[in-house]
C-alpha cells in the first residue's frame, strides 16, 4: 500500500497563516510551526536541505488527476524531470511541504490544490527557512495556492525558471 495522507490544521489570523499542525498517522510524525518560532517534527527542529543545484535536487509536484499528454502540467513535469536528480508525485500537498521543510525533499510545486491542502504546510515550510512563492515568482496567496517551495533561493530561482513559460 502507498499511504500518503495526513491530518492538517492551519490557523489564519491577522491576514496571514500563523500556525500549522500536520500529523502523519502512518509514520507517527507530528509537524508543527508557529509564526516566528521555527518548525518542528516530533519536537525536533527542522530546516530545509540547503540544496542549491537543480541537478542534485529531489523534487515533488502535485497536479490534477486526468491530465492529458498535451497539458502544460505534463510539459512542466518533463522540463523539471530533465534537470533534477529525481522527480516524484506523492499525493499529499501537506506532507510534501513538510518534507521540504525537513530536508527530505529539496523542492515542491503545486498548481491545483485547495487552500486547506496547503494552509498548515505554508507555516511549516516558511518557519523551516524554505522559500515559498506563488507560481511564477508572484507573492504567495493563501487562498489560491499555486506555488513553488524550495530549500534555498538559488534552487527556487532555478526551479521557477523551469516551470515558467508553459
Amino acid at each position: 500500500r502507498l499511504q500518503s495522507f495526513a491530518v492538517s490544521i492551519g490557523l489564519y489570523a491577522a491576514g496571514k497563516m500563523r500556525l500549522g499542525v500536520i500529523y502523519d498517522p502512518t509514520r507517527d510524525e507530528m509537524f508543527t510551526a508557529i509564526d516566528g518560532q521555527g518548525a518542528h517534527c516530533n519536537d525536533q527542529k527542522m530546516s530545509a536541505s540547503g540544496c542549491t543545484a537543480i541537478d542534485e535536487s529531489l523534487i515533488a509536484c502535485s497536479f490534477r488527476a486526468g491530465v492529458t499528454g498535451d497539458s502544460p502540467e505534463v510539459t512542466r513535469f518533463v522540463k523539471v524531470l530533465e534537470r533534477c536528480r529525481s522527480l516524484r508525485r506523492l499525493g499529499s500537498c501537506a506532507l510534501n511541504m513538510c518534507y521540504v521543510a525537513d530536508g527530505r525533499l529539496d523542492g515542491y510545486w503545486a498548481t491545483n490544490v485547495a487552500a486547506w491542502d496547503s494552509a498548515a504546510g505554508t507555516v511549516i515550510a516558511r518557519e523551516s527557512g524554505a522559500i515559498l512563492e506563488g507560481y511564477g515568482g508572484a507573492e504567495f496567496d493563501d487562498w489560491n495556492p499555486k506555488f513553488c517551495v524550495s530549500a534555498t533561493p538559488e534552487l527556487q530561482s532555478l526551479l521557477t525558471e523551469q516551470l515558467s513559460g508553459t
